[in-house]
């Protein structure tokens, strides 16, 4: 999934050297743009939507990802907001991607399990080095291109 918006349920932000405000856009739009056309290139399948970060670890009840859905929230996890923020602080132009690989609490059929995320994690493998491989091939096209 390419992050669009981000949303920290853990209620804590790093502030590293005085700290920057958090812009509204966390993430940058040519690079969203970037990964797109890498994504379409490669037959990549590529979602788009909110992370929402949590404290975890564990799997979310149902009651709380229906409250995620009510904020509009796509795809939940214990990491990536600390460090996106942490990374916009430092000035750094910032691209967001996530392996969901289950469903939620309440979403599937079946609960969600530790090995069933490792295998679907491990059928991703692929396709997820294909499209990231193909955005830094790409980047290093637009450097070199503009000198």
């Amino acid at each position: 999934m390419l992050i669009t918006g981000q949303v920290n349920l853990t209620f804590r932000t790093p502030r590293l050297n005085g700290g920057r405000p958090l812009s509204r856009s966390m993430y940058d739009s040519s690079l969203m743009t970037l990964t797109r056309l890498a994504a379409a290139r490669n037959h990549v399948p590529l979602r788009e939507g909110v992370y929402c970060g949590v404290t975890g670890p564990s799997y979310e009840t149902a009651a709380e990802i229906e409250m995620i859905k009510r904020i509009d929230a796509d795809a939940v996890g214990m990491s990536t907001v600390h460090e996106a923020a942490a990374a916009r602080q430092l000035g750094m132009r910032l691209l967001g991607i996530s392996l969901v690989t289950n469903l939620a609490t309440g979403l599937a059929r079946e609960p969600a399990t530790h090995d069933e995320v490792i295998r679907v994690a491990r059928q991703a493998k692929k396709r997820f080095e294909t499209l990231l491989m193909s955005i830094l091939s790409l980047l290093d096209s637009r450097a070199a291109r503009e000198g």
